[in-house]
This record gives structure tokens, C-alpha cells and sequence, in this order.
């Protein structure tokens, strides 16, 4: 019997022996990531749901919600999940849920599990719409403390099937601690900006007692995509300042802006602070690192977007007084030297003479280099030009050979095809071609307001004819025409014009016994379009100051808007916002009253959803 017993305990032990075996093995196969999440992705996730119902009871039924975090957290990945694509407005729900539960629950979530279901739910949002540095730089943290990776090189790991963390090593402090910056990408396979849905760059340390961290200033550093900043990337990292410790440049691309933006931040005072006067300064590149403590940069500025013209002006920053401070290397902008830019200096030219600015245009796009992308323009105008000067064969022969080398659906495309099918109809007059290539394209080829000035002061009109339709015979479209009086002058007979989108007035004054001269002049009272009131007041600024933490100023800036404007009601984000901050400032009663209302007058939107979630049944 004993034997028998041992016998059984070893076959259990191989059998135990052989299985673990076997999963090791499974293990070293499989291509899991790194410390991969065991939380359901968030294309398993339900589809949350908002009730879009009013209120089914009194509010004295109601009592301000009592929070805890984890309810907090539910409501915070349940906005995140309902986003779509362009949904500005929950976005900025999402925005305020974040600084809400900071408010209540500083560090939160502080569960691991619950930052790793928010960081999905964010990963899986629609791009731009979501600050994830929060969570997503408190999730890699934990990770690093169980992974713990020695900062002793630069490294790469990943984590939830494609969130890929780079450390870069780095010395901040100066202390025996080991410093690195931390490089995140998502997804990890992403080859174009526009495909990334998260980067990051941000400062850890490993503290003599073995602990990673987030060091303290990070947040200073922004991340992308977070509209409207569209593009982050490292421009530096290293020894700026020559003090013995590393600083971090970062520079950001926002939406629509010309320039970039950079983030100069270095360690003082046990946090990282900027090493500019403010948060980030604009340039357009970095002319030179240098090695001394300054560098150069220039700064562009849109001259003309028709034309891709811009200037520029270099600055120099240097280290004083534990600041970067910067110095214009010259006087003022100075204009690229590009082809865009020569043409762009010819302006006005639809109000020069046909013939004369034809000449201009050629002689600046007869020279090199022919490929920059404002010569397509520039031969365009001289089509249009031609066809003002009566040369309508040249001008069709001009636009012909353009869109025989147009690309399908470019501008040339677009612009020459306009002009030939307009130029095919006898009755049609210059100017109203001038009109559909400015509506067919942004940066059309041509200027109603300059060609508009060039026919009335080359083409007077005669006296004894009426202006309306002398006009009307041009092809200008009046709307009306005033004759308008006035002590010490002649009475003038004063045209308002709309063509191309626009609205003009012109008087004709009878200096001349034969013809009128044409002169522009301001809109006669009350012949502008009255607007209607909008159907919510928006008030300025207080998102900004919410955001400052100056719930105080932000319902200041609501209360006089509404003394000043009383008939119109305050817009549904507004009374949100009116509600959270006197909620943050312990006023339970108002708010309470304030979530009611607003969840009462606007329940199918997501400003009265989310003031419901700040409420319970008694």
C-alpha cells in the first residue's frame, strides 16, 4: 500500500512536470505581447446607451449624486464609447468628465484594471477627440513597475496588442536616479502621421528605492493626436541649456496653422517646469542647434494662401536669467523667395489692364524653377485676362492646353473646365466667367472685386442711359439702385452689386456732362441684411476659465451675459458648465436645481443626459 502511494505521488509530480512543460512551450510560440491586457477589447464591449428621456418625477424626487469613483469612472468610459467621429460637442463632455473626476478623485482611476478598460475605450474612440495622457501614462507606469525594465539602454516594448513604448535614456536631475524618456506610439504599425491614433512623449524615473514614476511637470508636455494639435515629435533631447542636465524639446502641429509649436521643458525645483517665458512659443523649423546654450529659429507668416506665399523672420534664443529668451535677427518679415511670392507682389492684378498684367504674369513664370505650384494660377489668370481683353481664342487655346495636362479632380482640372464650358456660351460676359471660377474652387482664378473695379473705371457708364441696366448688359448683377442726395454735392446714383458671393456698392457720380464716374463707397443704412437672433446665448471664454480652475470668474462671466442679454437663453453647454461650477463649489442646492433644469429643457441632448448623471432618486 505505501508502495503503491509513492508510486501515485511521482506519476502526479511528472504529470504536473510534463504540463507545465507543455505551457511554457505553448507560450514561447505565441506571439501575445508583452504584458498583454487580459481585458476584453473594446470591439467586445456593449454599445452603451443614453435614456434621451426627461425627467419622470419632481426635482424634489432628487437629490444631487453622491459619487463614488467607480461610478465616475462608468460614466467617463461610457462618453468615451458613445463618440463618433466629429462629435465635437461630446468631446468636449469627455473633457469635463476628466477634470470633474480629477476634481473629486485626484489620480483616478486608481485601479490598474479600471485604467486599463479607460485606456481601451480611449484607444478606441475616434481619433483626436480624447486627452489620453492621464490615463495612458499612469497604465504604463504600472506596467513598467511589474515588467520593471532597466534603464541601461534604449529599448522598445509593447503592450494591449500595439501600444508601443520606446525608452530613451536620459540623465534630468543630475542624481543617482535612472532617467529615461518615454517614446508611445499606437498602434505600433502605423507608417503615416494621420494613422497614428496616440503619441506621446513624456519623463520617468526609477527612484533609488527601485519605484517608476511619472516624474512630477510631465503634464507640461502634450500629446497627439488631441485636436487641434494634429503631429507631435521630438526636436531635441540632450544637454540644451549646457547646465549638465538633458531638457526635452517637443514640437506639436496644430490644426490649420502655419507654424508649429515647441515645448521646452528641463527639471527645477524637483519638477519640470518650461524654459520659456510661456507654456510653448510658435516656429515654423530650427535653423541650428548650436553648442552653446541658444539655437535659432524661424517663424513664417501667410502672405497670401492663394499664392503659397509666406515670409519669414529668424530668432535667436539664448540661456539667461534660467530662461530661454529670444531676439528677431532683423527688422521685420521678409518674403520668401519663391515664385508664389513674386506673383503675389503683382497683386491687385485683375484691377491692372489685361494687357499689362499679362506681361507681368509672364515674365515672373517664364523663369525657373516651372514646377512650383503657383505657375497652374498664374496661367490660369492670363486665360482669364485674355478673355477681359477681348482675346477670347487665345484665352480658350490658353485654358485648353492647361487641362490637357491637368491632373482628374485637381485645381488646374477643376479651374480649366469651368472656363472652357463658360467660354462656350456667346451670351456670357468676362466678368460672370470671373464669378464661376470663383465658386468652383477655393483660390479661383480670378478677383470679382478687382475685375469689378478695372470694367467700372475703364468702361464708364452713360448718362443717358440708366445704370441698372448698363450694368445688367455687363453682366453684373444689381440688386438695386438708390439715388442718394446730399447738401454741397451732386446727387449720385449709388449701386449695390452682388456678384461672386459678395455684395458691393458703387456710386455714379455726373462730374462728366456724358458719362458717370464710378466710385465705391460705403453700404446705404439699413440696406444690410438684418440678422436673426441666435437661438442660444454662447458665452465667450467660459470654457477657458472653467478650465483655469476659476469656477468663481466662470459663473461671473455667465451672470453678466445673461443681465446683458436677457431674452435669449443661455446654450445647453454653457448651463452645464454653470451647474459643474457650482457644484465644484459646494453650492448642492443651485446645482442641484441647475442639473434638474437643464436635464428638464433639453433631455434628448447630451448636455441634459450628462447634468442627469449628476443626479439621483430619493
Amino acid at each position: 500500500m505505501r508502495r503503491q502511494l509513492i508510486l501515485l505521488i511521482v506519476a502526479l509530480i511528472l504529470i504536473t512536470t510534463a504540463s507545465l512543460f507543455l505551457t511554457l512551450t505553448t507560450g514561447a510560440q505565441d506571439n501575445t505581447p508583452l504584458l498583454a491586457t487580459n481585458t476584453p477589447r473594446a470591439a467586445e464591449q456593449p454599445i452603451p446607451t443614453r435614456l434621451l428621456s426627461p425627467p419622470d418625477a419632481a426635482i424634489d424626487r432628487f437629490a444631487l449624486r453622491l459619487w463614488l469613483q467607480d461610478d465616475m469612472v462608468a460614466l467617463l468610459e461610457r462618453e468615451i464609447r458613445l463618440l463618433e467621429a466629429g462629435d465635437s460637442e461630446g468631446a468636449l463632455v469627455v473633457r469635463f468628465l476628466q477634470d470633474e473626476m480629477q476634481r473629486r478623485f485626484p489620480g483616478a482611476p486608481d485601479d490598474a484594471f479600471q485604467r486599463e478598460v479607460l485606456l481601451e475605450a480611449m484607444l478606441a474612440a475616434p481619433r483626436g477627440l480624447v486627452d489620453m495622457r492621464s490615463v495612458a501614462r499612469a497604465f504604463i507606469e504600472d506596467r513598467f513597475n511589474e515588467s520593471r525594465p532597466a534603464f541601461d539602454r534604449s529599448s522598445t516594448l509593447v503592450f494591449l496588442d500595439g501600444l508601443n513604448v520606446n525608452i530613451m535614456l536620459a540623465d534630468f536631475d543630475s542624481s543617482a536616479s535612472r532617467d529615461a524618456l518615454i517614446h508611445v506610439r499606437y498602434p505600433v504599425n502605423a507608417q503615416e502621421p494621420a494613422q497614428l491614433l496616440y503619441e506621446d512623449y513624456f519623463p520617468m524615473q526609477i527612484d533609488t528605492d527601485g519605484t517608476y514614476r511619472v516624474m512630477p511637470g510631465a503634464e507640461l508636455l502634450p500629446a497627439a493626436p488631441f485636436l487641434p494639435i494634429t503631429e507631435i515629435a521630438l526636436e531635441r533631447l540632450g544637454d540644451i541649456n549646457q547646465d549638465g542636465r538633458d531638457e526635452i524639446a517637443v514640437a506639436v502641429r496644430r490644426d490649420d496653422q502655419l507654424n508649429r509649436e515647441m515645448f521646452l521643458v528641463g527639471w527645477r525645483s524637483d519638477q519640470f517646469v518650461s524654459l520659456v517665458n510661456d507654456a510653448s512659443f510658435p516656429f515654423w523649423n530650427v535653423v541650428e542647434w548650436e553648442n552653446t546654450p541658444s539655437f535659432v529659429t524661424n517663424l513664417l507668416r501667410h502672405e497670401s494662401v492663394a499664392w503659397n506665399c509666406s515670409s519669414s523672420i529668424p530668432f535667436r534664443w539664448e540661456w539667461q536669467g534660467n530662461l530661454f529668451r529670444s531676439v528677431a535677427l532683423r527688422d521685420d518679415y521678409l518674403l520668401e523667395m519663391t515664385i508664389g511670392c513674386q506673383l503675389f507682389s503683382e497683386e491687385p492684378i485683375f484691377s491692372k489692364a489685361p494687357d499689362v498684367a499679362i506681361n507681368a504674369l509672364r515674365n515672373i513664370i517664364g523663369r525657373p524653377p516651372p514646377e512650383d505650384p503657383a505657375i497652374d494660377r498664374a496661367e490660369m489668370m492670363i486665360a482669364m485676362l485674355m478673355a477681359f481683353d477681348g482675346q477670347t481664342e487665345a484665352a480658350r487655346i490658353q485654358a485648353e492646353s492647361l487641362q490637357a495636362r491637368a491632373q482628374p479632380g485637381s485645381w488646374l482640372d477643376m479651374q480649366s473646365s469651368t472656363f472652357l464650358t463658360a467660354l462656350a456660351d456667346p451670351d456670357i460676359r468676362p466678368i460672370q466667367i470671373c464669378q464661376l471660377l470663383v465658386e468652383a474652387s477655393d483660390h479661383g482664378a480670378c478677383d470679382v472685386g478687382q475685375a469689378l473695379t478695372q470694367i467700372l473705371r475703364t468702361q464708364p457708364l452713360r448718362r443717358d442711359l440708366s445704370v441698372e441696366s448698363q450694368l445688367e448688359f455687363m453682366g453684373i448683377n444689381v440688386v438695386d439702385v438708390t439715388t442718394v442726395s446730399r447738401v454741397g454735392q451732386f446727387d449720385r446714383e449709388v449701386a449695390h452689386i452682388h456678384i461672386g458671393g459678395r455684395d458691393y456698392w458703387w456710386a455714379f457720380a455726373p462730374f462728366d456732362a456724358d458719362v458717370y464716374t464710378a466710385e465705391p463707397t460705403d453700404p446705404l443704412p439699413g440696406s444690410e441684411p438684418a440678422s436673426a437672433p441666435p437661438e442660444f446665448l454662447d458665452v465667450p471664454r467660459v470654457v477657458e476659465t472653467f478650465f483655469a480652475e476659476d469656477y468663481m470668474g466662470t459663473l461671473t462671466i455667465i451672470d453678466t451675459a445673461q443681465r446683458s442679454t436677457p431674452d435669449i437663453p443661455l446654450a445647453p453647454q454653457t448651463r452645464f458648465v454653470q451647474a459643474l461650477s457650482l457644484d465644484l463649489l459646494g453650492n448642492r442646492s443651485s446645482a442641484r436645481e441647475a442639473y434638474y433644469a437643464l436635464w428638464a429643457d433639453h433631455p434628448r441632448t447630451v448636455w441634459g443626459q450628462v447634468a442627469a448623471s449628476h443626479l439621483e432618486r430619493r
